[in-house]
């Protein structure tokens, strides 16, 4: 059976960044809670997927440093060059279906137990998780903003070496510490990097997230496809604000070759879908 001609865009290939997905079939990152301990498991299930027709499979989250460790729940890392050996067996099962590999770089500050590490997990603002009710953090100072910027380049080079053609820094679903920046519930800093009080500036909450995405850039050079994870409808506590979505995409859009929207949250009401449409008619 012949397929509906207005199908055929969906089927046509698109150049982001340096790499070239064969079609628009995008597969973002989902759990598996295979990680890196079941290496040849993980590899077998994302080569499914591309075997399948996907032109870019991704990874579930990947700690991108020992204090983001999610203990017990598996999920991936790239903390050494044991965690580069062991998923580079799904970039090679990955490739060799056709598809592009992609990794989703994750830090997730008190929402990252440790328990396995058993390292103090950093913060925006010292707020615990009102995902995991018993954990904290601690506020970063400036130099530790720019550690953590380093822990994000020192993973994305780890992907390249690892064979990932997509390195995606992850702000979303109120799970990642860039999203933390965004939001001015957790963000009660007073800083350039810091919106006090809901009338606080956008730019400056988004700065993190904009200089992360510049390291990781300036890291993987034309190596590796750059995208951002981002959530639509939870960067206020309460509501949809599509405004402030609209404007994290100006501030930083020269730097991304691709936009992973989401909507939704692990630790708020769920999102309605019409954020992304909104969205996208602004884009229109």
């Amino acid at each position: 059976m012949a397929r509906p001609a207005e199908h055929d865009i969906l089927f046509e290939p698109v150049q982001v960044g340096p790499k070239r997905l064969r079609n628009r079939f995008y597969k973002a990152a989902h759990g598996t809670r295979f990680g890196v301990e079941r290496p040849r498991r993980q590899a077998s299930f994302r080569g499914m997927a591309a075997e399948g027709g996907w032109a870019a499979v991704h990874t579930d989250l990947c700690s991108i440093h020992p204090e983001s460790d999610n203990t017990p729940n598996a999920v991936c890392r790239l903390w050494d060059e044991e965690d580069v050996r062991s998923l580079s067996l799904m970039c090679d099962a990955v490739h060799e279906h056709g598809a592009l590999a992609g990794v989703e770089l994750w830090y997730g500050w008190a929402h990252a137990r440790n328990l396995e590490t058993r390292v103090a997990a950093r913060g925006v603002s010292q707020i615990p998780s009102d995902l995991a009710w018993t954990q904290s953090c601690y506020a970063v100072d400036r130099d530790e903003i720019r550690e953590l910027r380093g822990f994000y380049a020192a993973a994305a080079r780890r992907a390249v070496s690892a064979g990932f053609d997509i390195a995606t820094v992850y702000a979303a679903h109120g799970h990642a510490i860039t999203q933390q920046f965004l939001k001015p519930h957790y963000n009660r800093r007073t800083d350039e990097y810091g919106g006090f009080e809901y009338g606080g500036s956008l730019a400056n909450r988004a700065r993190f997230l904009r200089e992360t995405v510049e390291e990781v850039r300036e890291a993987i050079g034309d190596r590796c496809a750059v995208a951002v994870r981002l959530c639509l409808d939870s960067l206020r506590p309460r509501g949809i604000d599509v405004d402030d979505a609209a404007e994290v995409v100006e501030l930083l859009d020269g730097l991304v070759d691709l936009w992973d929207f989401t909507v939704g949250s692990v630790v708020a009401p769920v999102g309605r879908g019409h954020a992304v449409l909104a969205l996208c008619r602004r884009a229109l």
